[in-house]
Protein backbone atom coordinates (compact mmCIF):
# COMPACT_ATOMS: atom_id res chain seq x y z
CA UNK A 1 0.00 0.00 0.00
CA UNK A 2 1.22 3.57 -1.16
CA UNK A 3 2.20 5.85 1.84
CA UNK A 4 -0.55 8.36 2.69
CA UNK A 5 2.47 11.43 4.23
CA UNK A 6 1.92 14.55 2.54
CA UNK A 7 -1.47 13.37 1.09
CA UNK A 8 -4.88 15.73 2.30
CA UNK A 9 -8.53 15.25 1.59
CA UNK A 10 -10.49 17.56 -0.26
CA UNK A 11 -14.73 17.96 -0.10
CA UNK A 12 -16.15 18.25 -3.34
CA UNK A 13 -19.44 18.54 -5.02
CA UNK A 14 -19.75 15.22 -7.51
CA UNK A 15 -20.79 17.87 -10.25
CA UNK A 16 -17.10 19.54 -9.65
CA UNK A 17 -15.40 16.04 -9.41
CA UNK A 18 -17.66 14.96 -12.65
CA UNK A 19 -16.41 18.43 -14.52
CA UNK A 20 -12.26 17.58 -13.40
CA UNK A 21 -13.07 14.23 -14.94
CA UNK A 22 -13.83 15.73 -17.98
CA UNK A 23 -10.82 17.58 -18.36
CA UNK A 24 -8.42 15.13 -17.48
CA UNK A 25 -6.96 12.32 -19.68
CA UNK A 26 -7.51 8.51 -18.86
CA UNK A 27 -5.21 7.78 -16.00
CA UNK A 28 -4.38 11.14 -14.71
CA UNK A 29 -5.11 11.56 -10.81
CA UNK A 30 -7.28 14.74 -9.30
CA UNK A 31 -3.70 16.13 -7.95
CA UNK A 32 -2.93 15.95 -11.69
CA UNK A 33 -5.65 17.48 -13.04
CA UNK A 34 -5.58 20.26 -10.24
CA UNK A 35 -1.89 20.84 -10.95
CA UNK A 36 -2.45 21.50 -15.07
CA UNK A 37 -5.55 24.13 -14.10
CA UNK A 38 -3.30 26.01 -11.51
CA UNK A 39 -0.40 26.19 -14.14
CA UNK A 40 -2.64 27.45 -16.42
CA UNK A 41 -4.24 29.80 -14.29
CA UNK A 42 -0.99 31.05 -13.32
CA UNK A 43 0.51 31.41 -16.68
CA UNK A 44 -2.28 33.53 -17.70
CA UNK A 45 -2.60 36.00 -14.84
CA UNK A 46 0.72 36.92 -15.61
Amino acid sequence: MPSREGVTTIQLEMKTRDRLMGIGKKGETYDEIINKLVDLWQRKKK
